[in-house]
């Protein structure tokens, strides 16, 4: 019932319709991937050698923007700027000096964890709009201090974003990382209403230009058949319906996500993993063309052969009309 609620109240908001895109048969592309390093979890020990080691894959890529979760400390988030890209949005601003402003956030004050990775410039406020750019989403509704050991309440999840330019055309890039369902209790409501907030927030600040965002949503479609852990099902066709309906917000349709993962904790007992919770959105003129999960080979770190996170991360590219 509250879950109804809910989205009763996420669609008193209009989806705007009016675009204003100028159509060209010159074809931009834009190369985008996505990935939850995970800084706070039994992949943590070691997590500086990983991150070498997930700079010198991108070195080696094509991605031309890259997004990032859980990139929650100034020593982690400094080791990226040798990755081969020279621009970077942080929590805080563009460039890894830009520093913390007024309150912190989240009971360990990690804030966010979001890094943004990208081959071309983050514009200036005047070249698109006259409003702050780059901008940050908090959400309003994150862990609970009850369930303390989870480790949702020691962050404020939410998303950044900013505007760049490709062949002299606006793109805004949003990544962001929500709260995650568990076992004995859920966060379901919590997780819609920040898609909700995500949505509102994407379709206020792209001013109807292209707009490509993803990250950790935490949330998957179900599988055709069997049960993944996280209940996903109760949600995801609310999600594609009414929340990123997906006649507007699209996901690369080549994948097959019902029976693949992202996120492969548990194999013994969920053998289709624990669903495909990370996820690369296209809208207003950005289309997705094709999409691959990355990283899902195991590398070698230090003396061992280990897997880059406990994620798989997600690549995906775009059409810009």
């Amino acid at each position: 019932m509250k879950i109804i609620l809910l989205i009763c109240i996420s669609l008193t908001f209009s989806i705007s319709a009016n675009v204003n895109i100028v159509k060209s048969n010159n074809k931009t592309t834009l190369n985008v991937a996505t990935f939850n390093i995970a800084g706070l979890t039994t992949f943590a020990k070691g997590t500086k050698k990983r991150i070498r080691v997930i700079c010198n894959q991108l070195k080696k890529s094509n991605f031309e923007v890259i997004f990032l979760q859980e990139v929650w400390f100034k020593s982690g988030r400094k080791l990226f700027k040798d990755c081969g890209y020279k621009n970077i949005l942080t929590p805080y601003g563009i460039g890894l000096k830009s520093k913390r402003k007024g309150k912190r956030k989240g009971l360990l004050n990690l804030d966010t964890g979001l890094l943004i990775l990208s081959k071309y410039p983050f514009v200036s406020s005047a070249q698109v709009t006259k409003k702050k750019n780059p901008f940050k989403l908090n959400y309003s509704k994150n862990g609970s201090k009850k369930y303390f050991y989870d480790g949702e309440a020691a962050a404020h999840k939410g998303a950044i974003g900013a505007f760049i330019k490709k062949n002299n055309q606006p793109i805004f890039i949003a990544t962001t990382h929500m709260v995650a369902e568990y076992n004995k209790h859920s966060y379901n409501i919590q997780r819609m209403r920040q898609m909700t907030e995500l949505r509102e927030w994407l379709l206020k600040k792209s001013l109807n230009k292209p707009i490509i965002f993803g990250g950790d949503f935490n949330s998957s479609p179900p599988p055709r058949t069997g049960h993944r852990k996280y209940n996903t099902d109760k949600i995801w066709p609310i999600v594609i319906t009414q929340i990123f309906p997906d006649e507007i917000f699209l996901e690369a349709k080549n994948l097959d996500y019902a029976n693949l993962t992202t996120y492969p904790k548990d194999e013994k007992n969920y053998p289709l993993g624990l669903g495909v919770l990370d996820h690369l959105f296209g809208s207003f003129g950005a289309k997705p063309i094709t999409s691959t999960i990355i990283f899902k080979e195991k590398f070698k770190i230090g003396k061992k052969s280990k897997r880059l996170s406990d994620h798989y991360g997600l690549n995906t590219v775009f059409q810009i009309n």
